[in-house]
């Protein structure tokens, strides 16, 4: 099912329909299988079967949302480090003139 009839009011309808048709092998399903899990050979030697989804959840701060709708965040267990990297760069700018010309009206830097 295409991912936009996922928040549709038919969805449940839909995804029933599709797992019959799969299970039955009906028309683009004829010849299709359902996927595998694989083994996986951690780096101990030792093999485990592949989850279908590990969830790791992280507090974040949201930095910005575009028009687009992409965001940025910062994980939280991080803004210490961030804290003291801009204080760094921050006295770093004070202390260093900029290279003449280079200047526009905004201090930036890349590593």
């Amino acid at each position: 099912m295409h991912y936009s009839g996922e928040q549709g009011k038919y969805a449940n309808e839909l995804l029933a329909a599709q797992d019959r048709a799969q299970k039955a092998g009906l028309n683009m399903w004829k010849d299709w299988t359902p996927p595998k899990e694989e083994k996986v050979v951690l780096t101990n030697g030792k093999s485990t079967e592949v989850q279908s989804r590990t969830v790791n959840l992280k507090k974040i701060v949201i930095t910005e949302v575009t028009n687009n709708m992409c965001f940025y965040g910062q994980y939280v267990e991080n803004c210490q480090k961030l804290e003291e990297l801009t204080g760094d760069m921050r006295r770093h700018f004070a202390e260093n003139e900029p290279t003449p010309g280079t200047y526009k009206g905004e201090f930036s830097s890349a590593f």
